[in-house]
């Protein structure tokens, strides 16, 4: 059914896609289920379900239950079903009061565990440390935690200035089922994630619905401008660890090389084989080094396939490929000694910045957003090649390249990372990066558009 087909807000006019008939349908008890369980199972609890799980066996009471467990605790949050309860309950579109004009609202993903969710939380305890109003405005994603996530500031439009933290494809989709922009958010800024060096043409239109249009690193605001006439950069904001390490990592232990990363967000830009590729070749298998690989939302891709092979032929890479509490992943952080990421384009980099905040020297492909977080002359980035990205790869990217990383490049600063980690020139490094972070990134930075608003 298309109409859950997207994570967006609940409209109207997304509500009007339907006939009330089907609505009443939808929360209706299902028919085809046995009617066991504190609540009803409704048509769109099966159906949406089925969507995010792919479990269609609902023989059993267990399995029912299953069901609606995870539809009390996810399902609601991922298709944002208050909300859209909420506005069915309404024949007429309810009168609404002002928009305040004394704070901003954040709009996106709150609850996701993804890059624009951290973003959005991010920039939330920004404002909340220099002291402005905010209120956040959730929409459901598939990776929502809201055990983890879900915020008391989670309050809906309430003021008359909004901050997206979406792309612009989703942005598109959001003008379809929105009336009117303005009249429903204020004054509106969009801030897109795009990682390529040309932003699509066919996202000017998209972008000029917005009052303001923000990039988050100089590689992509200079994207962005192609298809827009006044793109402001704004420095993304990065946290302070939330856990202290309670001991380093022991001597004795093997040497470890960290990539945490997303494969949902395009695993040949991310190119963890590369990493792998550099770090075998690197290394004879009588080292004491190991790589150990953190991933989210893997699937099978052939890409990942290969990756996985030469994880089971070589006992010194390690995948870890399941949801970590924050405590376990700062845990993971601990035990690095050092960070690798030899992506073919970032964004940002937010993974990078968070190696650098704790210190850890960190490889990364000199290329995209990422060398923002660097100093000029740091001395662990990878030499590269610009490659036509294939078919597939990426989207909107048809004639578009992309960084190809040096993996004897990247092997031998491997190789000089582990043979000196402890010398004093690699500590300096240490020392450097977190500072350049801290200075720029953090909650004090003052490269941030928000700085000349009136709120």
């Amino acid at each position: 059914m298309d109409v859950f087909n997207h994570y967006l807000p609940w409209t109207y006019k997304r509500l009007s896609l339907l006939p009330e008939s089907i609505w009443q349908q939808l929360f209706s008890p299902s028919e085809n289920v046995e009617q066991d369980q504190t609540y009803p199972i409704t048509n769109l609890m099966v159906l949406l379900y089925q969507k995010i799980t792919n479990e269609c066996d609902l023989s059993t009471f267990k399995k029912r239950a299953s069901l609606v467990r995870w539809y009390e605790i996810y399902g609601k949050s991922i298709f944002n079903i208050e909300e859209l309860e909420t506005k069915l309950n309404y024949q007429t579109q309810k009168r609404r009061e002002p928009l305040k004009s004394n704070g901003v609202n954040l709009v996106g993903y709150s609850r996701g565990r993804l890059g624009l969710g951290e973003d959005l939380r991010a920039y939330a305890e920004l404002l909340k440390h220099k002291g402005i109003a905010f209120s956040i405005v959730h929409i459901g994603h598939p990776t929502d935690d809201p055990l983890s996530f879900s915020s008391p500031f989670e309050n809906g439009v309430i003021f008359d200035k909004s901050i997206f933290f979406i792309n612009a494809i989703e942005a598109a989709k959001l003008l379809e089922v929105v009336e009117d922009l303005s009249a429903t958010f204020g004054y509106t800024t969009i801030i897109p994630p795009w990682e390529l060096e040309h932003a699509p043409e066919e996202w000017a239109e998209t972008l000029d619905s917005f009052d303001e249009v923000w990039g988050i690193s100089h590689f992509t605001t200079k994207a962005l401008s192609r298809v827009h006439a006044s793109v402001k950069y704004s420095a993304p904001v990065v946290l302070p660890c939330k856990y202290e390490s309670e001991k380093r990592k022991k001597n004795t232990s093997p040497f470890r090389f960290l990539f945490v990363f997303d494969a949902g967000s395009y695993i040949e830009r991310k190119n963890p084989l590369a990493t792998v590729q550099a770090f075998q070749l690197a290394f004879a298998k009588n080292e004491n080094v190991e790589l150990v690989l953190k991933v989210s939302n893997s699937s099978d891709t052939e890409h990942w396939e290969k990756v996985k092979l030469k994880s089971l032929s070589d006992s010194r890479i390690k995948i870890v490929d399941k949801l970590l509490t924050s405590s376990d992943l700062e845990q993971l952080w601990d035990s690095a000694n050092c960070y690798v990421s030899l992506h073919r384009s970032e964004g940002f980099g937010r993974t990078i910045a968070e190696a650098l905040v704790r210190k850890l020297p960190v490889i990364a492909t000199a290329y995209s957003g990422s060398n923002d977080l660097f100093l000029d002359d740091y001395p662990l980035l990878v030499e590269f090649n610009l490659v036509m990205i294939n078919k597939g790869e990426y989207p909107s990217s048809t004639n578009a390249t992309w960084a190809a990383p040096n993996i004897e490049s990247a092997s031998a600063l491997m190789r000089y990372v582990f043979e000196h980690c402890e010398t004093e020139q690699i500590n300096k490094w240490r020392e450097s990066g977190a500072e350049h972070v801290q200075q720029n990134f953090m909650l004090h930075s003052k490269s941030r558009p928000l700085d000349g608003w009136n709120v």
